[in-house]
């Protein structure tokens, strides 16, 4: 059975709380649309150097958190 997962942005000086959220089987699947969404964000034009300290975090409906992963990542970075 699926369950809800939310994918909260946080820097240090900076939090955006996903209040939609998206549905899951499991923390892996959660992880693959996670690095999913951080493909996407690389390639908007606002995706600059400066967003470095950004993490992705996933977190279960009661809001507890299961994993980071950093905005820049050198597997998932565009090429220039």
């Amino acid at each position: 059975m699926p369950s809800r997962f939310r994918f909260d942005l946080e820097s240090s000086h900076d939090h955006i709380s996903d209040l939609v959220g998206a549905e899951a089987s499991d923390i892996n699947q959660a992880t693959v649309l996670a690095i999913d969404a951080i493909r996407e964000i690389q390639q908007e034009d606002a995706f600059e150097s400066g967003v470095s300290d950004w993490e992705l975090v996933i977190r279960d409906d009661a809001g507890t958190e299961l994993r980071r992963l950093a905005l820049v990542q050198p597997m998932l970075q565009r090429a220039s």
